[in-house]
């Protein structure tokens, strides 16, 4: 019987008139038609179900024709104490839990190192893929970047020319930096001597490359052609890992910011530690990031700001959502 009166909230000692009110009053805050629209279905559940104990302790209590009675002890001290107050609600104490709220984001932050194993996992498969390819045709891993014979003069023979034109370039600057009236030209002398420099890098440049394309293995056209196609497969197939990664990790964090969002939008008096103890540890967490963004985050209860405060003190979100709104007492 006793537990229906701590349901309530009240002392064994109350009245109907306050069993009522009381009643009212927690319908106002329980109710499951005022949870708020996106409410998940685990914290709609918890509230259908304390709702139903509450109506339960006020249909037995209210119906007793004969309020039990209770006669006070003699001893003059126990006379001298107040009404024993309500016991808060065990579950109150999960409420911003710091250690529960480090697991969740510890888990939040695993799914983001999954999306990114996932992806590896999918590199490493192509890349047998295309061994086993390559094994197949009976090709070997260098052909990959080899070359047909005429392919590899065409490039050994660009760079070449580029090489030339460079050392043209250079004795060209070289001549005229050699007439007397350009030291009247400070400015064009500069220009000139840049040039020459970029002539002179260039010089280096193209020639190395013709050296390195002179070293490109040569294969047969047959094997050529096997090699571009199992490359473009190769570009193909990476591309495509790169996009799924992406997608995956905008989903997940499109998810959380679709809850943190609607979080926001919740008026905050509506956030009560009621509320908030209906919620799992992961909406929790969420909820705490949408007060850390909201700007009336001083106007929440005082008990439960206090609560809140500490755990994003402890710096447990910033891993996921950096430190962005910096509440206020």
């Amino acid at each position: 019987m006793n537990d229906y009166y701590e349901l309530l909230g009240l002392s064994p000692r109350a009245s109907k008139a306050d069993i009522k009110a009381a009643f009212l009053q927690l319908c106002k805050e329980y109710h499951p038609d005022k949870l708020p629209p996106g409410t998940p279905e685990k914290a709609r559940h918890l509230v259908e179900e304390h709702f139903k104990k509450i109506n339960e302790a006020y249909q037995v209590l209210s119906e007793q024709e004969t309020r039990p009675t209770f006669s006070r002890p003699t001893d003059p001290a126990w006379q001298t104490q107040d009404e024993p107050t309500p016991k808060t609600p065990p579950y109150y104490r999960d409420i911003f839990n710091p250690q529960k709220m480090n697991r969740v984001s510890e888990r939040l932050e695993q799914d983001c190192q999954d999306i990114e194993l996932t992806y590896q996992r999918r590199l490493n498969e192509i890349h047998q893929t295309i061994s086993r390819r390559i094994g197949a045709l009976g090709i070997q891993p260098g052909d990959l970047k080899a070359m047909t014979r005429q392919g590899k003069a065409s490039i050994v023979i660009f760079y070449s020319l580029l090489s030339l034109v460079s050392l043209a370039v250079v004795q060209g600057i070289l001549i005229v930096i050699r007439q007397a009236w350009i030291n009247r030209f400070p400015i064009l002398w500069l220009l000139l001597a840049l040039l020459f420099l970029l002539a002179l890098v260039g010089i280096f440049a193209f020639g190395f490359m013709a050296v390195k394309s002179g070293l490109i293995p040569v294969v047969s056209q047959a094997i050529f052609n096997q090699a571009q196609q199992i490359n473009q497969e190769l570009k193909n197939a990476t591309t495509k890992a790169n996009l799924d990664r992406l997608e995956a990790k905008q989903l997940w964090q499109r998810k959380l910011r679709q809850q943190i969002d609607f979080y926001k939008t919740i008026p905050i008096y509506k956030l009560t530690a009621d509320y908030v103890a209906t919620l799992d540890a992961e909406h929790q967490f969420l909820l705490l990031q949408a007060l850390r963004e909201r700007s009336d985050f001083c106007q929440l209860d005082h008990s439960l700001r206090e609560v809140a405060q500490i755990t994003i003190s402890m710096g447990i979100m910033n891993m996921l959502f950096g430190a962005t709104t910096v509440v206020k007492s």
